[in-house]
């Protein structure tokens, strides 16, 4: 008889396991979960990933169409089993892992995966450390537990990568940095952690604390600052900080020393199939017998069950069979003696075993394995061939082969063209001691620091240009060695040798936002190297010049544009001079003074084509078009932008050519009302910002693009793209720029009625220009208060905003929003003083019908300008207000702002 049964994938689990005659705990060990794991997937309280499944799968040894059927079924909707008299199971269900499993088994865990999870989930622990020797699996148990509780994370599992981070002080940053924020100030890095991670229930995992322990105060007081993240901690170490729950992490069970287990009780001995499993990942005809069970039982033992020392020695497998390998541990490696007694006793039994590792090498490979101690965080072919070329007779790649065949260094990525290298952590802590002991350890970190150089300033060739994005990306990678090469070289007193590093990273460290740090690297050099090459301090100046720009440092940016332009003067560099003449232009321009703003931007312009520089010519004349939108002249600056993109196209520099596409949008959106034309240029720059990873450029080109779909009416996804935007400021800690958006979304707001949430961006976003001393946002914020209180029929405070926004306005000569602010004085006088009322709007009107009224405005304005103006004209209707409104359109705008600053 045949029926159709509900099935779902607990029970389809269960019924599996018994057709098989196991029990939940050997089904456990098999698959190397834990037996809470395997209960809680049974009962349906826990939803398998699809790697799980497939794990699962192989424990049960599953033909292949129940094996499809059964990953189908994974964490999917119940549905219908036939039950026939063979127990055939048919199922379906998709379902994907939020967060990745193992790739392969975790022996002899289970018990600890399990107790640790339970502790992790009471509602009190709130930071929980892994300890143990170098090793031992700290990290791979924690990742374990991760995939296990995992859902009870809806916010998500975070995992910190810590081995390579040599300061302290980088602790915080690269927890923010892996959380995708960018803190440019080390005393609001706490406030900015705790209100991201404010409401979020998330596990972070801190991996390889032990030597960064001088961060506990800075974790110390981010888990007293926030109530529901997690922290699970790996460290050879505790941390000795409040509420800590310390776990040790203890070496696999040892097999017995009297007699080995029989072959078929080997899921009794984590440690053996531990071995097993490497050594048939490096040899897969390797087969256990009876005679080699106690060969490997033995090695085990001796290697006083350490993962990866057991790793390491199965690797072997291939040249020396296990009887081999017994022998040479016994003789070579005795257990826990001869260690210092200032370190653990497990880390000596790991250093012999590495030690054993070592002494296997034939002198080519131990050389190259101490050398590549001085990378950090990976190596490409093509660098360890730089740094360990000489006094080997066999090729660098060859030894390379060995080593990885050995198991002493990992491949962790590879690409079309480039392959990419590791050691572990404790391998490379190894290494590094015998990187010490060598009589060329200086001679090999010259070499480390001029190949980094050499890297370095090859990028320099490609900034600006289509391959930037391919070279940035290139550097981020080897971040860590050029960190560590900067580093050695200012600790030997190179200050030329910083300088020119940190000269060539200067871009790197702008585009992809470590601001601060490398401000200070070059603020560092360039105090303590003045008699250096004057070619080298200029790259190095105009480096310090564009980041403290970025970091909204007026005072650092004018004095390093200064000696810029002395330097660039000096050594008749012209497309420098030509560069920082423009730079000159900019910190004018941003006080205020148009006059030498636009005598900087031209001479730069005309100095950039003598010199035949298309790409500063281009900034140069995208300067002259900023400036002329502040002037309210957007038309007659529209060819300078025109002939900017034009350039940009040209020579390739993509970075420059988002930003000068984001402005020919807004101009078409602004001026013309060109709506779909100015959507499809902003969303060319947003493309090209995102495919670079220049998070400034999509931070702007969101901006913009948002305008556009408020003036279409689009409130719900331009709200969205705007909370993208702020989100990027936030992180930069950019207050100038979180105040525009701020406006945005209250615009937002504003367009959509709610005019209490708009008044609070708004007043928020005022607040927030003012702490920065930003004139040109607290003047649009003044102006959007102004209109809140159009609105609510508030004449009192709408002339006062806009009588402050004018004067705000005025004084740093951006007049794009002065008609406005007449306008709204006009409609507030209008009751009392109608005539003076009919000259504002006709004053007001003179410029309103102007051709580029519009640019650099927020769609509202023009909508309620346009309201305003429809208001007066009604009220102001008779013959007397006729004359004076014509009379008003006379009037020069200068005259008329002055006699109303005046009246303040």
């Amino acid at each position: 008889m045949r029926m159709n049964i509900p099935l779902s994938f607990g029970s389809a689990l269960k019924r599996w396991r018994k057709l098989r005659d196991l029990t939940q705990g050997e089904l456990a060990d098999r698959t190397g979960y834990s037996l809470s794991t395997i209960r809680k997937l049974e009962s349906g309280v826990l939803r398998p990933s699809r790697q799980v499944a497939r794990l699962l799968s192989a424990a049960l040894q599953l033909p292949p169409p129940e094996h499809a059927s059964f990953l189908q079924l994974a964490r999917g909707v119940a549905t219908a089993v036939e039950d026939t008299p063979g127990g055939k199971l048919l199922f379906s269900g998709t379902a994907e892992p939020r967060f990745p499993a193992l790739l392969t088994p975790l022996f002899g865990r289970s018990e600890a995966i399990a107790t640790i999870s339970d502790l992790l989930l009471q509602s009190e622990r709130r930071l929980l450390t892994l300890t143990g020797p170098g090793g031992v699996g700290k990290t791979r148990l924690a990742v374990a537990v991760a995939n296990e509780i995992q859902d009870a994370f809806p916010d998500g599992v975070v995992v910190v990568a810590l081995a390579h981070i040599r300061n302290v002080d980088l602790v915080g940053p690269t927890i923010a940095h892996t959380l995708g924020l960018h803190v440019q100030r080390p005393d609001a890095l706490v406030n900015e952690l705790v209100t991201y991670l404010h409401a979020k229930r998330m596990l972070l995992v801190l991996d390889n604390l032990e030597h960064l322990l001088g961060a506990t105060t800075f974790i110390t007081e981010f888990i007293e600052r926030t109530s529901r993240v997690k922290l699970l901690v790996t460290s050879r170490v505790h941390l000795k900080v409040r509420n800590e729950l310390v776990v040790p992490v203890a070496p696999l069970p040892l097999p017995s020393s009297d007699l080995p287990p029989p072959i078929e009780h080997l899921a009794t001995e984590p440690a053996v199939m531990l071995f097993v499993e490497r050594a048939q990942a490096v040899y897969p005809s390797f087969q256990i017998t009876s005679t080699t069970l106690a060969a490997v039982c033995a090695v085990c033992r001796h290697l006083d069950g350490l993962p990866l020392a057991i790793e390491l020695a199965a690797a072997r497998t291939r040249l020396l069979p296990p009887l081999a390998l017994a022998e040479r541990i016994t003789q070579r490696l005795p257990l826990l003696t001869n260690g210092s007694p200032d370190t653990p006793e497990r880390q000596h039994t790991l250093r012999n075993t590495i030690a054993w590792s070592y002494d296997l090498l034939d002198p080519d490979a131990q050389t190259v394995f101490a050398r590549l101690a001085v990378f950090v965080g990976g190596w490409t072919v093509e660098g360890a061939e730089a740094v360990c070329v000489d006094h080997v007779s066999q090729s660098v790649l060859d030894v390379l082969t060995t080593l990885l065949d050995s198991n002493l260094i990992v491949q962790v990525d590879q690409d079309d063209r480039v392959t990419r290298l590791a050691m572990l952590e404790t391998i490379r802590e190894y290494a590094h001691e015998r990187l010490l002991e060598r009589p060329d350890e200086v001679m090999i970190r010259r070499r480390h620091l001029a190949y980094y150089l050499s890297l370095a300033e090859s990028a320099t060739g490609h900034y600006h240009g289509p391959d930037e994005g391919r070279w940035l990306t290139r550097l981020e990678t080897d971040h860590d060695n050029l960190r560590a090469a900067v580093r050695w070289a200012q600790e030997q007193g190179l200050w030329e040798v910083v300088l020119q590093l940190a000269g060539a990273l200067s871009h790197f460290w702008s585009r992809r936002g470590y601001w601060l740090e490398g401000y200070r690297w070059l603020e560092t050099a360039l105090l303590h190297a003045e008699d250096v090459a004057r070619s080298v301090r200029l790259s190095a100046t105009l480096g310090a010049m564009d980041l403290s720009r970025r970091l909204g440092n007026a005072a650092a940016y004018a004095a390093w544009t200064q000696e810029s332009l002395h330097m660039a003067e000096e050594l008749d560099d012209q497309p420098n001079v030509a560069y920082a003449t423009m730079h000159l232009g900019a910190v004018a321009h941003d006080q205020g003074d148009v006059v030498t703003a636009r005598s900087c931007y031209e001479a730069s312009l005309t100095r950039a084509r003598a010199a035949g520089d298309d790409r500063r010519a281009a900034i140069a004349s995208y300067n002259l078009w900023r400036l002329e939108v502040h002037l309210g002249h957007a038309s007659v600056g529209r060819r300078n932008l025109e002939e900017s993109i034009a350039l940009l196209r040209r020579v390739g520099d993509q970075v420059a050519l988002a930003q000068a596409l984001n402005d020919l949008g807004a101009f078409r959106a602004e001026v013309e009302q060109r709506y779909a034309e100015a959507r499809t240029l902003t969303e060319e720059g947003l493309a090209l910002s995102r495919a670079l990873q220049d998070v400034w450029g999509t931070h702007y080109a969101l901006r913009n693009l948002g305008e556009i779909l408020v003036a279409q009416g689009e409130l719900v996804e331009a709200r969205r793209l705007f909370s993208e935007s702020l989100a990027i400021a936030r992180r930069y800690e950019h207050l100038p720029s979180s105040s525009f958006v701020l406006i945005e979304l209250g615009n937002v707001a504003l367009a959509e009625g709610d005019l209490l949430s708009a008044q609070e961006y708004f007043k928020e976003g005022l607040r927030l220009s003012r702490e920065a001393q930003e004139l040109w946002p607290t003047a649009d914020a003044l102006r959007c208060l102004a209109r809140v209180a159009y609105v609510l029929g508030d004449r009192e405070r709408t002339k006062a905003y806009c009588m402050e926004s004018l004067a705000t306005i005025w004084n740093i000569q951006k007049r794009h929003s002065v008609p406005i602010c007449l306008l709204g004085i006009a409609w507030a006088r209008a009751p009392d003083d109608p005539l003076r009322a009919a000259h504002l709007l006709g004053t007001a009107e003179s410029h309103l019908d102007a051709p580029d009224f519009g640019m650099a405005l927020f769609y509202g304005d023009r909508v309620d300008a346009n309201a305003m103006r429809a208001d007066l004209s009604r009220v102001l209707n008779d013959d007397p207000f006729h004359t004076a409104r014509t009379a008003g359109r006379s009037l020069s705008l200068e005259h008329v702002v002055n006699d109303i600053l005046l009246e303040r």
